[in-house]
């Protein structure tokens, strides 16, 4: 029979057996992001204080001065004052600053439609940029702003004209949001452990792998079952985290649009990781162990990947971790879905390529392994 025949007959059997099961299944996908949401889905309601904020005053003016002051007296940010709008940039992009206000010279008119007041925001510390940008907003509403957020999203408003955003180095935060983001990429993850690579074991200690491969049965129609049965039931797990996460609270700033992106992105990483679970599954013949490892695995990557917290907070030997883990990669792509409300074509491409690579590691070395260590 043909290597496709044979894929398509043995990933049939998996999946029958896969809805045989489908409640236990479903429940297991779900347990664990539904509690980590019920227990800390308020952790950035909290208020955040020092948000650190860099102000560039280009008026000059009375008035200017007066918003300067009525900023620095709020607890919630702290600001520093300079002189340049590219050594404030500077400072976003390397995580020295959270937050730049930059304040042009017609304030507070504005300038040909232009906004008198420019607001760039960082993702470095994005479970309280939030915050910042609010206390920004009613100081600027003293000048005779009236804030609104435009088209219902977690976007800074235009403020009547005078105050203006700009998203290129982040969004505001609904703390709920941002954890839900991580935990798709968490339970596409974990649907890839007990997917294809559980099987494989499985088979292995039932003596039906020993049987397959005594039959005409192609060893590569056995390994691409193996990860097609394991990327389906991540994407199953991944997407119905995304509803529960939306049924509980969270927010997808770009609407329906945005779920092609957030189907594209849970797919690669479940794909990738379906591979890395074949790799692993044929150098540990014991179930028990195998989870062990996977787990082991897995949960660091998680953790590195900015699922609780922003990247820019791990201690700096671990940053150079989290640009190669492939996890970082899915989760900020489902968060500017999730929390911007765009995704500009060059993350995105970063985003793809980078788990285009991890699957494409994984696929390749599932065929050397599985092919040389499998009895």
């Amino acid at each position: 029979m043909p290597t496709g025949r044979d894929t398509i007959s043995l990933l049939r059997r998996e999946m029958i057996i896969y809805m045989a099961h489908i409640r236990t299944n479903v429940i297991r996908a779900l347990i664990f992001p539904f509690i980590l949401i019920i227990i800390f889905s308020n952790l950035g309601n909290q208020a955040a204080v020092g948000i650190s904020t860099v102000v560039v005053n280009y008026a000059g003016n009375a008035a200017a001065a007066s918003f300067l002051n009525s900023l620095q007296s709020q607890d919630t940010l702290k600001i520093t004052s300079i002189t340049d709008m590219s050594t404030a940039m500077s400072m976003l992009k390397s995580s020295s600053a959270d937050l730049v206000v930059i304040i042009l010279p017609t304030f507070p008119k504005e300038d040909g439609g232009n906004p008198a007041v420019q607001i760039y925001h960082s993702n470095s510390n994005i479970a309280s940029t939030g915050g910042g940008i609010s206390v920004i907003e009613q100081a600027a509403e003293q000048y005779g702003a009236s804030p609104s957020v435009n088209g219902g999203l977690p976007t800074l408003s235009q403020a009547a004209g005078l105050v203006g955003s700009n998203l290129a180095y982040g969004f505001q935060i609904s703390y709920k949001t941002y954890l839900i983001g991580g935990l798709i990429a968490m339970v596409a993850a974990f649907g890839a452990i007990f997917g294809g690579g559980a099987t494989l074991i499985s088979d292995r200690q039932l003596g039906n792998l020993k049987a397959f491969l005594i039959t005409p049965v192609s060893k590569n129609a056995i390994i691409l079952s193996k990860i097609f049965y394991g990327t389906i039931v991540s994407v199953i797990g991944g997407m119905l985290a995304l509803g529960m996460g939306i049924a509980m609270g969270g927010t997808m700033a770009m609407g329906i649009a945005g779920l092609p992106y957030i189907f594209v992105l849970v797919v690669l990483i479940s794909m990738g990781f379906s591979s890395f679970t074949v790799v692993l599954a044929s150098k540990v013949k014991n179930i028990e162990a195998y989870q062990i490892f996977a787990q082991v695995i897995v949960m660091p990557l998680w953790f590195l990947s900015g699922a609780f917290f922003p990247t820019s907070s791990l201690p700096g030997w671990l940053q150079p971790i989290s640009v190669i883990d492939p996890m970082t990669y899915a989760t900020t792509g489902i968060r500017y879905v999730m929390l911007s409300g765009y995704y500009p074509m060059q993350a995105f491409l970063t985003d793809i390529t980078s788990l285009l690579l991890f699957f494409a590691l994984g696929f390749a070395l599932s065929f050397v392994l599985f092919k040389t260590t499998i009895e």
